[in-house]
């Protein structure tokens, strides 16, 4: 439902000139899309940020923003193929959760206890342990981890694991299995395509107006971070993000005045040649351009761009197609602030026809 704008959601503007300062380190990663990729030996995060041990198969522990269109595109990927991980929310002001570590932007993942930088390359890390694994014939644990001594969300997490072998070595699951050439040819350029075409319209799309700005950062509200450090946050936040969008905007050549005209138009790119009349631009099953584009566009669902987006083009065939491929987002409900497990909030998904009535009583 389309939220009301009240005079308290003016605050933003009102410390804007005194937060650009603070609030350039939600610029500094969630508007860039110029990917940093590196690994480096790291230590493991804290007690409680894992739910399976790394001797057992593939640990991962993403640190990022629950918005973030990049952190998006990991978590669609390890959802579709029930991997099992935790989040570290991050605070986009003050960035306490990440500093103990000298990589300036996010997202960022703890892999089996090494570090890898920018979404695409967590994606293909994790991609490669799993497919090491099914090449090892190692779709079994060794033994229940309950009989190590794991707790109940350890044990769970190895079953989703000991699947998650299996579905990755069956034909036709996408994503992890052997691709041909064509095919390998045609993910990698969608892939880029999502990367460094489309996601580029999001931001001057989502902090458009300054109530959109704000409705962007109400998410802050639904984490555990204090209202000490929550709320100014948010305001900071939404007030340098939209200016941001506007940078963005004018740095691509964008139409300032139709930036959802450019969002749009690039989105039918997608849907006549990215899919090509197929149900997934990987044919019969997602590839990891599809869960790229899904996982954007997951980021920004229940805000006025993503229903804009539903109702001016025909992506939602596609994306009801994904929601039913990946199903529920793991991340909202292992999402970890300072330590504290944070229940799913009113972010998660419902079905595209939910919102559209929604729109329509709005």
């Amino acid at each position: 439902m389309r939220r009301a704008w009240s005079r308290s959601s003016r605050l933003p503007a009102v410390l804007a000139t005194a937060g650009v300062a603070a609030g350039a380190a939600v610029a500094n990663s969630v508007a860039s899309a110029e990917p940093s990729p590196s690994a480096a030996a790291a230590p493991p995060p804290r007690d409680g940020h894992h739910y399976i041990p790394s001797s057992q198969g593939v640990s991962v522990v993403i640190y990022g923003y629950r918005s973030c269109p990049f952190a998006n595109k990991v978590y669609a990927f390890l959802d579709h193929h029930k991997v099992p991980y935790s989040v570290v929310e991050v605070n986009p002001l003050f960035k306490a959760e990440a500093k103990w570590q000298s990589y300036k932007r996010l997202p960022f993942a703890i892999i089996n206890g090494r570090q890898v930088n920018d979404s695409d390359d967590i994606i293909d890390a994790v991609a490669a342990l799993v497919r090491q694994q099914r090449d090892a014939r190692t779709t079994k644990l060794p033994a229940s981890a309950a009989a190590h001594g794991a707790s109940a969300g350890e044990a769970e997490a190895a079953d989703h694991l000991a699947g998650s072998a299996a579905l990755f070595a069956a034909p036709g699951s996408g994503g992890v299995r052997d691709l041909t050439p064509e095919e390998a040819e045609r993910e990698d350029r969608w892939r880029a395509w999502c990367r460094d075409t489309f996601v580029h319209t999001l931001s001057p799309n989502i902090y458009r107006t300054p109530r959109e700005a704000w409705q962007a950062f109400e998410y802050i509200g639904q984490v555990s971070f204090s209202s000490l450090y929550g709320l100014p946050a948010q305001c900071i936040g939404a007030a340098v993000m939209y200016l941001v969008g506007k940078k963005v905007a004018s740095k691509h050549g964008y139409d300032p005045k139709d930036v959802r005209g450019e969002m749009y138009s690039r989105m039918r790119v997608w849907t006549s040649e990215g899919l090509a009349g197929r149900p997934f631009c990987g044919g019969d099953s997602p590839n990891r351009a599809d869960l790229a584009m899904f996982g954007v566009l997951r980021a920004i669902y229940g805000l006025d761009a993503f229903t804009d987006l539903v109702a001016n083009t025909d992506v939602s065939g596609w994306y009801e197609r994904m929601q039913a491929a990946v199903g529920e987002s793991s991340c909202y409900h292992r999402m970890f602030t300072q330590g504290t497990e944070m229940a799913a909030g009113p972010h998660a998904e419902a079905p595209l026809s939910s919102l559209a009535k929604e729109a329509d009583r709005a």
